[in-house]
């Protein structure tokens, strides 16, 4: 015996559309988020942060591995101010010597689109990599409602001496923290 199952549609062919549909991120105000930053080769490397932003404005609030309050970095009309909260006073970028090449291969807009989770156009290529001078960036992406967003940022120098790394752990978006708006710590 012989059994075949199947369906028919009177003759009309359907499109099925495999397109998934994602909630558009340029529809939302603001992000908040958390993740942290290391630096290779750099003694207690490991910096957690907060941040908020909107699409021109960022706030992070790094700590160190005890939880303690240790700079702002804050971008406001594209302009990158980082705030010591121990001395309370403003650090020159300069002075970060262990990721002044993060600094020195973005611009204040591209780390806004970071925390965003969107990779800037200026970086869009058909590798998924930036060689900017003799650094390598790379990014890693995750798959969510919004589309793939950003969750990891590599910043390689040439010589393989200084590697950074951002991870952002987790975003939310029209949401800020209350601690974290535009004044000082």
């Amino acid at each position: 015996m012989l059994l075949f199952l199947g369906c028919a549609n009177n003759g009309s062919l359907e499109l099925i559309e495999d397109y998934k549909k994602y909630v558009k991120l340029e529809e939302k105000i603001s992000c908040r988020g958390k993740g942290y930053v290391l630096i290779k080769n750099y003694p207690q490397s490991r910096l957690n942060f907060n941040f908020n932003s909107t699409k021109d404005e960022l706030f992070m609030l790094f700590k160190d591995i005890f939880g303690r309050k240790q700079f702002q970095l804050s971008i406001v009309k594209n302009k990158i101010e980082v705030f010591s909260l121990r001395k309370k006073e403003i650090i020159p970028l300069e002075s970060f010597s262990a990721i002044s090449p993060l600094f020195e291969n973005i611009e204040p807009k591209d780390l806004i689109d970071f925390a965003w989770g969107v990779i800037p156009e200026s970086f869009v290529s058909n590798s998924g990599q930036k060689k900017a001078d003799e650094n390598l960036i790379l990014f890693n992406t995750y798959e969510t409602t919004f589309g793939y967003l950003i969750n990891e940022i590599s910043f390689h120098n040439e010589d393989d001496i200084t590697e950074i790394n951002l991870f952002f752990l987790k975003r939310e978006f029209d949401a800020i923290y209350p601690h974290l708006i535009n004044e000082k710590i």
